[in-house]
């Protein structure tokens, strides 16, 4: 025979089951929707000459302002 207590913990059980099988088949499905891979944007060669020219040792600004 089969207890209040025991019938609980069954029914506990199974729906603890079933919503960690819901929730795996949603990761499952996000991870299967790969996300399209975004177009590289064009690379400025002014945008690179700045960043050379700010990274530039100071000692090396004040031999080209002199």
């Amino acid at each position: 025979m089969v207890t209040a207590v025991e019938e609980k913990k069954g029914l506990k059980a199974a729906i603890m089951a079933a919503i960690t099988a819901y929730l795996e088949e949603e990761e499952w499905a996000r991870l299967a929707v790969v996300p399209e891979p975004r177009p590289l944007a064009p690379i400025s060669l002014w945008r690179i000459f700045g960043r050379r020219e700010v990274m530039r040792p100071p000692a090396s600004w004040r031999r080209r302002m002199v």
